[in-house]
């Protein structure tokens, strides 16, 4: 197993000495780019918590001591890209991230020493284009943030630019070849061994243990963000279990954790890693992995009255538009921002409040939510950042002629139509779901997701 210093280019290209960037342009630290708080790159921006935060502007290997194996599975014969231009659009970057990054377009050969840091700066806004929900935003802080990673150290330099390789196979056909697999496994090698190796030296956490951890946290949620389009739901599921001692060492006394301090965290990892166990917790029906405030003072069991009280709060919600040169954009935007209002209105009258798919509130959101996704072209964007409320709406989908709809829409995306990923297995969670009660003949509840999400994933 590589320790946490390992020079990762070299362990994965054995003949090849590992590129190094001239660094004299940056030798005076104070010249280096700083960011203004830590961000998790890319893991902090993957698909599913970019989604998140951005809402809250309004986010074989085996995994030791499971039992699961990491396995990866081509799907070129399911590649909804070949005749689906629309899609393809949707990496032209229309509004300029990869310039923000980087001016010149490239065609680079990482292994030209002076090319290190455009190689990586030009793969990083390419996946920046590919999974975050709103790039704009970040994509300053997050270019200065890559510079100070990348200049940090030579290893973690060599791991940025295998980081970059498996990026751009990503990107260029959504499976991994056999480098791609072994570089990926040395990465989720790494990953796991820290979490599962890890107990706790004192506590309170020191301040060097701390620092520790959201390193680790770090590196977990840079493999996540690849990790959903190449391994099982089981196995993404695990590693936030077996993180947790390591997310709580990572915080601040006192312990258990306030959902609502991490989410008004500086520290992004935290506010991130929150933003996962989330995301997981609303696509399963499991409970939350590390986050156990005083029920009571959550109100619950919930009172009506808190529950009509926050309904009302959210359909009063304004959002903001959105600013972009690409008025295409700001309309995808809007929507993805207005089918995340009706999610949360039928994930509190099912999950808090106890009704089933037949309520009449529960039906009018699905019908609102399904008037937005047929209003939009087929595309990465919306679909992709639509992905996670259609999963809280496709639970109260009960008309034939939108299952098929929600079902169509995901298998556009690479992430649900390769049968080896995070995603294929959340639509068969939800097929699980519909099956099960059309044969009891019965509306869904909130209950039958996670019963669906342990016959599928066995987690």
């Amino acid at each position: 197993m590589l320790p946490f210093d390992a020079d990762w280019e070299r362990s994965f290209c054995e003949a090849t000495a590992v590129t190094l960037l001239d660094l004299s342009p940056y030798s005076n630290p104070s010249s280096r780019p700083t960011p203004s708080q830590q961000l998790s790159v890319p893991g902090a921006l993957s698909t599913s918590t970019s989604i998140l935060a951005s809402q809250a502007e309004l986010d074989s290997c085996p995994l030791r001591r499971t039992g699961h194996d990491l396995t990866f599975t081509s799907y070129s014969s399911l590649d909804p890209f070949q005749n689906q231009h629309e899609l393809e659009d949707d990496y032209e970057d229309p509004e300029g991230i990869k310039e923000i990054f980087f001016a010149i377009p490239l065609g680079l050969d990482r292994t030209v020493e002076s090319n290190s840091l455009p190689f990586v700066l030009h793969s990083y806004a390419q996946w920046f284009t590919m999974t975050v929900f709103d790039p704009q935003k970040i994509a300053h802080t997050a270019k200065a943030t890559v510079i100070d990673q990348f200049l940090k150290s030579s290893s973690s330099r060599s791991r940025m630019l295998l980081i970059s390789e498996l990026m751009g196979k990503l990107i260029k056909s959504r499976t991994l070849d056999r480098e791609g697999e072994r570089a990926f496994r040395l990465l989720a090698d790494d990953v796991s061994d820290s979490i599962t190796s890890y107990q706790v030296q004192q506590w309170p956490a020191s301040k060097g243990e701390r620092e520790w951890a959201n390193a680790t946290l770090n590196n977990m949620l840079e493999l996540i963000s690849m990790q959903i389009i190449v391994v099982p739901y089981a196995y993404l599921l695990r590693l936030l279990k077996l993180a947790v001692p390591v997310f709580l060492c990572a915080c601040l006394p006192p312990h258990p954790p306030a959902m609502s301090a991490i989410l008004l965290e500086t520290t992004v990892n935290l506010r991130h890693f929150v933003a996962s166990d989330v995301v997981t917790s609303i696509t399963t029906g499991r409970s939350l992995l590390c986050l156990r405030e005083d029920a009571k003072s959550l109100g619950m069991p919930v009172d009506p009255e808190i529950i009509g009280q926050i309904e009302e709060d959210v359909k009063k919600i304004r959002i903001s538009p959105s600013q972009s040169r690409d008025v295409s954009m700001e309309v995808k935007r809007r929507v993805v921002q207005e089918g995340w209002r009706e999610a949360v209105l039928i994930y509190m009258y099912m999950a808090l409040g106890g009704a089933d798919a037949n309520d009449r509130k529960v039906k009018k959101a699905q019908r609102e939510f399904m008037k937005l996704v047929n209003a939009i072209g087929t595309g990465r964007h919306p679909d992709i950042f639509l992905a996670i409320p259609t999963m809280i709406v496709g639970l109260a989908t009960i008309n034939p002629v939108d299952r098929e709809t929600i079902t169509s829409r995901f298998l556009a995306l690479p992430e649900f139509a390769n049968p080896n990923s995070v995603g294929h297995d959340q639509l068969r969670i939800l097929k699980d779901v519909w099956n099960q009660t059309d044969t009891s003949g019965r509306a869904a509840q909130w209950k039958d997701l996670r019963e669906a999400s342990w016959r599928i994933t066995g987690v």
